[in-house]
């Protein structure tokens, strides 16, 4: 019966088609999984970061604040050394005048 061989081949190559398939679906199935996966250990890695980056900045923050805190100390202290020069220059203008009359 050349129609029952017929018959067979094409269910023969319908199961085939349904491995394929099978085999083609099993494989997107563990792409998207591991595209997931690969995903979501990137959030994790940018949270992370993002945490690193807040412990950084505060860190930058401490050191900016310790600079400006020290270049204001250095202006007081200057103009402390010039008010005592100046101070120094009078006095000893006051000497020289003082000497002269």
């Amino acid at each position: 019966m050349p129609s029952d061989e017929a018959y067979q081949a094409v269910l023969a190559e319908l199961a085939k088609l349904v491995e394929a398939w099978r085999i083609h679906r099993e494989v997107i199935n563990r792409a998207v999984s591991l595209l997931n996966r690969e995903v979501l250990d990137f959030t994790n890695r940018l949270d992370q970061n993002d945490a690193d980056r807040g412990a950084r900045q505060a860190q930058l923050d401490a050191v900016l604040k310790s600079i400006t805190d020290g270049q204001e100390q250095i202006r007081r202290w200057q103009r402390a050394r010039l008010a005592v020069e100046l101070l120094a220059v009078l006095v000893v203008i006051a000497y020289v005048l003082g000497k002269g009359f």
